[in-house]
């Protein structure tokens, strides 16, 4: 939360892939949004749905997840800002997304955009925020600046997650705790 206004809320996320371009290619993300004495980040390994364990794949679930944690606009909160170090993310969704839907999801070559069901659920997933009154913004930082860097390459040692992509929507999920 941002302590100059407590409707701002600021998370870093991170994708990281070991043994990139191989077989045995390993991804994994994390989201962080709290000093960690707090809380926990959110740590994972990439969905194992028959997409390659990509690092890009891994910095897209990243920010599904973040997005998806609550229902921040509930909360009261009306700015959202997404901290990344993934250029392809950043320039992606403020860039190229609008070309590449206009354009039938292909790229300047007339390839498929890559990751393209990730890209179209962040699309949704940013389109009903902003119904909700939700402003979400997209941050470039280094890589060492984002507190989430760690903990992805740690979720990309973790076990395997069988599945395709899922938002994890949690508070739809679990009773009040009023």
């Amino acid at each position: 939360m941002r302590t100059t206004d407590v409707n701002q809320m600021l998370m870093f996320v991170d994708g990281s892939s070991l043994n990139k371009g191989t077989p045995n290619a390993r991804a994994g993300y994390a989201v962080v949004f709290a000093p960690v004495q707090w809380f926990r980040p959110i740590s994972s390994r990439l969905e194992q749905g028959g997409n390659p364990q990509t690092s890009n794949r891994a910095e897209l679930r990243a920010v599904l997840a973040a997005l998806s944690l609550r229902l921040w606009w509930s909360e009261g909160f009306d700015k959202f800002v997404i901290a990344c170090d993934s250029q392809y993310v950043v320039n992606g969704i403020s860039a190229w997304i609008l070309k590449w839907r206009r354009d039938g999801w292909r790229t300047n070559s007339g390839n498929g955009v890559a990751n393209q069901d990730l890209w179209k659920m962040l699309l949704a997933k940013l389109r009903k925020m902003e119904e909700d009154g939700m402003l979400v913004q997209f941050w470039w930082i280094p890589r060492n600046l984002n507190e989430a860097d760690p903990y992805a390459r740690a979720g990309a040692g973790m076990d395997p997650v069988v599945g395709s992509v899922m938002n994890i929507e949690i508070l739809e999920r679990l009773p009040s705790l009023e």
